[in-house]
């Protein structure tokens, strides 16, 4: 397991990431300040982007974005409008 905090270490954890063979394999997570609410949450396989890719919205604590991707590569995108949004 990886882990970059803030620049302030007591911030919280920044990233966290597994890496294999020197390439991003696994969960890879983003972290709003603080270090426990994640920002973007999606999935590497051989350094490249896999499936789900989601993208949190902190003020309403729920997805804002979901995107799809095959090999690296963007098949799909959803996004929801929270709150006051009125753009996506």
């Amino acid at each position: 397991m990886n882990l970059v905090y803030f620049k302030k270490i007591s911030d919280g954890v920044m990233i966290r990431f597994n890496k294999k063979n020197n390439k991003i394999d696994g969960e890879y997570a983003t972290y709003f300040i603080g270090g426990r609410t994640k920002a973007i949450k999606a999935n590497f396989i051989e350094g490249k982007i896999s499936g789900k890719c989601t993208l949190f919205s902190i003020t309403a604590g729920i997805n804002n974005i979901e995107e799809i991707y095959e090999d690296g590569f963007l098949v799909n995108k959803k996004v929801f409008l929270i709150g006051f949004s009125n753009r996506g």
